[in-house]
C-alpha cells in the first residue's frame, strides 16, 4: 500500500484486503481443522489410549473415526476433489481390516496365562 499512488489505489487495496481477511480466516480454520482429524485418526489406530495408558480394541475403533471422518468428510466437499472424497471412502473400508490389525496385535503382545505364571 506504501508504494500505490493516489487514494484511490489505496481504497481498492485496503477493500481487497478486507475481503481477503474472511477467506484466510476461513483457510486457517480448514488446515486446523485437518491437523485436528489427522491427529485424532492417527490416536484411534494406536493400541494404547495415549492419555491413559489403557488397552484401545478394534471394536472400538469404529466409533472413535465416526467423527474425525465425518469432518474431513465436509472438508472434502468443501475445499477438495472426488479424489480426496475417494480416499475417505476407501479409509473407511479398511476400518474393519485395521481393527482386526489392532486385536491381532494385542492377541500377540498380550502374554498367555501359562506364560505369565512361569514369570513370577
Amino acid at each position: 500500500m506504501a508504494k500505490t499512488t493516489g487514494s484511490t489505489k489505496g481504497t481498492e487495496l485496503i477493500k481487497l484486503l478486507e475481503q481477503l481477511d474472511p477467506q484466510g480466516l476461513a483457510w486457517e480454520s480448514a488446515q486446523s481443522t485437518e491437523h485436528q482429524t489427522l491427529h485424532a485418526i492417527t490416536q484411534a489406530i494406536h493400541p494404547f489410549n495415549l492419555t491413559t495408558g489403557s488397552w484401545q480394541l478394534g471394536q472400538e475403533l469404529s466409533d472413535c473415526l465416526s467423527s474425525p471422518l465425518s469432518q474431513r468428510r465436509s472438508l472434502a466437499r468443501r475445499y477438495g476433489t472426488n479424489k480426496a472424497q475417494t480416499a475417505i471412502d476407501t479409509f473407511e473400508r479398511h476400518i474393519p481390516s485395521n481393527a482386526f490389525g489392532i486385536n491381532a496385535w494385542w492377541r500377540w503382545g498380550k502374554p498367555c496365562a501359562p506364560c505369565s505364571n512361569q514369570r513370577s
